[in-house]
């Protein structure tokens, strides 16, 4: 079985052996899809935000489409706190979590993954080639800003390399 193979049961039922059950979240929207939300951190910030979307039907598959959204859009101002304390606590400076909003408990929201090796939604896909574009130039910038304009250039460590034939000279 994959990782990503899943039923819906309906409950109660007599567990199978072999078999692992969690409850369902029911992140449906309007439209007839499941939307995970996917948050990326850099640093202590929320870089990015992605509404990710699949068919109800085959809520458990790969991601049909990506649409880059406004933090605020997705979270409230006391929800990205948390969001971020989290984080820092977590020890998590890059990577992405996954939080889905169940409709029956709205409007909490509810954290299912946490990555640290973050991947890309695929260009021309998941999500148009332009928006991708963007997608990688947001990230890429709040890595900077995260990491690499905290240190001046000057201070950063300059790898030496010596080559057999400098030895020999």
């Amino acid at each position: 079985m994959r990782s990503n193979d899943g039923a819906v049961v309906t409950c109660p039922c007599e567990p199978l052996p072999g078999y692992i059950y969690q409850k369902l979240i029911r992140n449906e929207d309007e439209n007839g899809s499941v939307k995970d939300i996917r948050t990326s951190i850099t640093g202590n910030e929320i870089s990015l935000v992605c509404f990710r979307y699949r068919s109800v039907n085959d809520r458990f598959d790969n991601t049909k489409r990506v649409v880059i959204t406004n933090t605020d859009d997705a979270f409230t101002k006391a929800e990205q706190q948390r969001i971020v304390f989290f984080c820092k606590e977590f020890g998590l400076d890059h990577g992405e979590l996954d939080i889905l909003r169940d409709k029956a408990v709205r409007p909490q929201s509810i954290l299912v993954d946490v990555n640290n090796t973050p991947a890309t939604p695929r260009s021309g896909v998941q999500i148009e080639r332009s928006e991708y574009r963007r997608f990688i130039s947001i990230l890429s910038n709040a890595f900077e800003r995260s990491f690499v304009d905290h240190q001046p250039i000057s201070e950063v460590p300059v790898p030496v390399v010596i080559s057999p034939e400098v030895i020999r000279s």
